[in-house]
């Protein structure tokens, strides 16, 4: 420290009546505080001035000015201390600018997000052990007003925040999350709490097409919870969608050279420890490019590693959609999950979220499991469950590769193209889940070209298939399509040979069984509440040679 001073004290012994100008400047502002018996934060270079006045027992600083640097830090400050040996009755009007907002943290001591450039300004008040920041604004695309009654402990906040930006996904490095690109934003809210417990209140936002409005609650406790509640008259996901459409044709390339559907690679499940949270989610439109659905709503909690969806309900041109989660902490973790949707309009839903154009179909889908596992490939080795899915008149391409990636192409080879085979008058299939072993229950189609009936079993764990389909022409003209085919190979490259030997075990005769009742080929579904009418009508199924009683 270095401290020149100009002026007059009236009592010297007694140290009183001091009337003198200061000017001091060091290396570290800390050593101020060990000589004033005061805790100061460590700093690069400072500088200081003023008019000290007083005595031994109150001695006052006025007038003051003072700079100080940590880093890229730099701040200013300029008004009076009152006790400056006890470091009270401090009145400052503080400006301070930077490039990394975690820099602040490391000064008082509590952790702060990292950012770029930013700036604050405020008048602080208070003492060593209250100082507080009654008025501040700040800026990076961030706007704060109001304050803080104790600025080291980050007790008492309370500001008004408004943050605005042309990309939402630059908020990422703030809050510790690599953020999709989602275009420009525009929120507002009421920040109040403390470091412990941190509210975001009457919170609003604008981000590209979508609004939110509701609440936000952080609490610091021995695990950390989030609690937020949101309602929302649109969610538009075509902005994602899009983004997502461009990080995977980066990844083309690297596609190609995959050899496995299922990774081993470890999910994420450690995250669950982490963290508590409670979501509850109120939507009544998703735009997702031109598909338009309407949210019921989400519940989502984790508590003690515990994760669930609760209810997740949609609803697309009249048709429900609904489905559920539910991650079991464990070693290895345990997976469930239920979805049901019934008179589903899938080719209208490709077409509007510009998947294809080419497909019509009502569909109903209906899927439930439970797993254990720490990797999609395990999770897939270890599942027992059930899908199924029904599909009416309509037109549906490449059916065939929710068997194995690209097997609608291979077997083209075999039995030819034909229009007509894509021209589906009834569809089912419904595979039997255990131990990882996905057998068909039920494979067949009902084309104007012909009927295909298929059966056989997929390891998921390994990804190999065995699979037999047999086509039944109705044409004896198209004799290409009478050959019967095996498949082999695995999921990511299936092999196709012709099968002239091998015979349907179960086929179209175990259909018979699953068509009766009044919720038809859905029966196996019914606890999901599946009691709708299934799109394949009796008259069609009857062509498939099944066993339906007469109405």
């Amino acid at each position: 420290m270095s401290v020149a001073l100009s002026g007059e004290v009236k009592d010297l012994i007694a140290f009183s009546g001091v009337d003198l100008q200061l000017k001091g400047s060091g290396k570290n502002l800390a050593e101020i505080g060990s000589i004033i018996g005061a805790k100061l934060p460590a700093t690069d270079e400072i500088a200081v001035e003023g008019r000290l006045m007083g005595s031994a027992k109150t001695l006052s600083l006025q007038a003051a000015q003072g700079q100080a640097r940590q880093g890229s830090l730099n701040l200013t400050v300029n008004g009076q201390i009152k006790n400056l040996l006890v470091f009270s009755g401090v009145d400052l009007n503080v400006n301070g600018s930077s490039t990394n907002l975690a820099e602040v943290g490391a000064i008082i001591g509590q952790k702060l997000p990292a950012t770029d450039e930013f700036a604050v300004q405020g008048r602080l008040t208070g003492s060593t052990k209250i100082l507080s920041l009654p008025e501040a604004r700040g800026s990076l695309n961030l706007t704060l007003s109001g304050g803080i009654d104790e600025l080291p402990a980050l007790n008492g906040i309370n500001f008004k925040v408004k943050a605005f930006g042309k990309e939402l996904a630059e908020i990422g490095p703030l809050v510790g999350v690599e953020l999709p690109e989602l275009g420009p934003f525009d929120m507002s809210g009421k920040l109040s709490g403390s470091a412990k417990i941190i509210l975001l209140n009457e919170f609003s936002a604008m981000v590209d097409k979508s609004d939110f409005n509701g609440l936000a609650k952080v609490e610091v406790l021995k695990r950390p919870k989030i609690t937020v509640r949101l309602e929302s008259s649109v969610i538009d996901f075509t902005t994602l969608m899009k983004s997502l459409e461009k990080d995977e044709q980066k990844s083309t390339n690297k596609d190609k050279q995959k050899r496995r559907l299922f990774s081993d690679d470890p999910l994420p499940f450690d995250v669950l420890k982490k963290v508590d949270v409670d979501i509850l989610l109120k939507a009544r439109n998703i735009h997702a490019k031109d598909a338009r659905l309407e949210l019921g709503h989400m519940t989502l909690k984790l508590e003690d590693s515990d994760f669930s969806i609760d209810r997740l309900e949609a609803t697309y041109r009249k048709t429900k959609i609904s489905g559920n989660l539910h991650i079991d902490p464990g070693s290895p973790p345990r997976v469930a999950t239920n979805f049901l949707v019934q008179n589903f309009n899938l080719g209208d839903f490709l077409k509007e979220t510009g998947k294809s154009d080419q497909v019509r179909a009502i569909v109903d889908i209906a899927a439930h499991g439970k797993s254990r596992g720490d990797s999609v490939n395990s999770l897939m080795a270890n599942l027992d469950g059930a899908i199924g899915a029904v599909m009416g008149e309509g037109y549906l391409t490449k059916y065939l590769d929710m068997i194995s990636a690209g097997l609608s192409q291979k077997v083209i080879h075999f039995w030819g193209s034909h229009k007509k085979a894509d021209q589906i008058k009834c569809a089912i299939v419904q595979f039997d889940i255990k131990k990882g072993i996905a057998a068909s229950q039920a494979f067949v189609f009902d084309t104007r070209a012909g009927i295909l009936i298929g059966e056989g079993d997929i390891k998921l764990g390994t990804e190999q298939i065995n699979f037999l389909l047999v086509p039944k022409p109705k044409n004896p003209g198209l004799l290409s399509l009478s050959t019967k085919l095996r498949v082999s190979g695995t999921l990511m490259d299936p092999k196709v040979r012709p099968d002239t030997v091998s015979l349907l075990t179960k086929g179209a005769k175990f259909l018979s069984t699953l068509a009766v009742g009044p919720v038809g080929l859905l029966a196996p579904f019914v606890h999901l509440g599946a009691h709708k009418k299934h799109p394949c009508d009796v008259q069609s199924i009857g062509q498939l040679g099944l066993n339906i009683p007469a109405k």
